[in-house]
């Protein structure tokens, strides 16, 4: 769901955003912008510039949504999506995955960069469930982790060092006495909108709130965990 703001007094987009949602940081901020997440009075804008009057409403939406709206290869189409698969028609002449030969026009690669929205740090993968020839056109279904290809409704990624970082589209939280606890941006993490959006309303609650690595182990025994 979005997070929205109503305009009060004459501003330009930017300088608005930056101060209405002060705990973001302001890079992510121009990250929303420069994405297409920012909408003023339900249409998107990207331009940093655009002039805000009193009474107009600007609306940050979520990633899924805007992620919804690119473009894939001509002839591949989305069917169904939810969180654990994706159903496509692929066009006769597009592999199913790569070969010897083609490793990035496939339909794997397509739509895990899809999943990714264009950033190749992110870890989604579209995940082959089953294949078609290239020749033949169809529907094909893909999972969208390698946890969900295996029964599992999630996974959660580690880091290098093996603290627990995020699941594969969501941000981890977890809760021990007391305090709010989600990993930090330097555990190469994707500073989402719903993430900012439960920071924000945490401090506004006076639950205390700390950003720092999660072992893994505290993932067993912590009060509450969420993603």
């Amino acid at each position: 769901m979005p997070l929205t703001r109503t305009v009060e007094q004459p501003s330009q987009l930017l300088p608005f955003l930056f101060a209405a949602f002060a705990r973001a940081k302001k890079n992510t901020v121009r990250q929303w912008l420069k994405h297409g997440a920012v909408c003023v009075n339900g249409e998107a804008t990207t331009r940093f510039d655009y002039p805000l009057s009193p009474g107009d409403v600007v609306a940050v939406r979520p990633a899924d949504e805007v992620r919804s709206e690119r473009r894939l290869p001509r002839g591949l189409t989305i069917r169904f999506e939810d969180e654990a698969l994706l159903v496509i028609e692929k066009p006769a002449g597009l592999l199913s995955t790569a070969s010897e030969g083609e490793r990035d026009k496939t339909a794997q690669a397509y739509l895990t960069r899809f999943l990714r929205e264009g950033n190749p740090r992110r870890r989604e993968r579209a995940w082959v469930v089953h294949r078609l020839d290239r020749a033949t056109s169809g529907l094909m279904v893909f999972a969208k982790s390698e946890a969900m290809l295996n029964g599992f409704d999630e996974a959660l990624v580690l880091t290098a060092d093996g603290h627990a970082s995020e699941g594969s589209a969501e941000n981890l939280f977890v809760v021990r006495d007391g305090v709010l606890i989600t990993p930090p941006v330097s555990d190469d993490i994707l500073e989402g909108i719903t993430r900012a959006g439960i920071l924000e309303i945490a401090r506004e609650l006076n639950i205390p709130v700390l950003e720092r690595s999660i072992d893994r182990t505290e993932v067993y025994i912590a009060d509450e965990v969420f993603m």
